[in-house]
C-alpha cells in the first residue's frame, strides 16, 4: 500500500466517541475499535493478531458509526494490510444509503478539524 494514494479522506473518530466494528471471518469474531474511517474502508486496532487474519481474505464488518450520525451497518470487506496493531479493510458491497452516513459522519468530523484537514479533504490528498 507505500506509495498509493488513498482514494477517500479518513477521519478519526472522536475522543469518547468510537467506532465499534464487529469482524467475521473463517476463525475469527472480534469487536474492535476503528482507527479511522473513509467511504472506501476503515482501519482496524487490534488487541492481538488474529488467526487466519491475512492479506485479500474476506470477511464480515459490522460498522457502528456514534451520534450525532448513528448508523449500522454490515458490509462484505477485504483485508488490504496489516501492520502491528492494526489492519485496514476495503469496503466491498457498501450500500448507498451507508456511503452517505458515513460521508456525513466525515463532514461533521471536519467541522471540527483545522482549516489545513479541511483544505487536504477539499483537494484530495489526505
Amino acid at each position: 500500500m507505500q506509495g498509493e494514494r488513498r482514494q477517500h479522506f479518513r477521519v478519526v473518530p472522536e475522543a469518547g466517541y468510537p467506532i465499534a466494528v464487529d469482524i467475521t471471518g473463517d476463525n475469527f469474531l472480534e469487536t474492535l475499535e476503528a482507527a479511522d474511517i473513509s467511504e472506501g474502508g476503515l482501519s482496524i486496532i487490534v488487541k492481538s493478531r488474529f488467526e487466519d487474519c491475512r492479506i485479500d481474505k474476506s470477511v464480515t464488518v459490522v460498522v457502528r458509526i456514534p451520534s450525532p450520525v448513528r448508523h449500522e451497518f454490515a458490509v462484505t470487506a477485504r483485508i488490504r494490510h496489516v501492520v502491528g496493531e492494526r489492519f485496514g479493510v476495503q469496503f466491498l458491497d457498501l450500500k448507498e444509503a451507508s456511503r452517505l452516513k458515513i460521508d456525513a459522519y466525515i463532514s461533521h468530523r471536519l467541522r471540527n478539524q483545522s482549516w489545513f484537514m479541511k483544505l487536504k479533504y477539499k483537494l484530495g490528498i489526505a
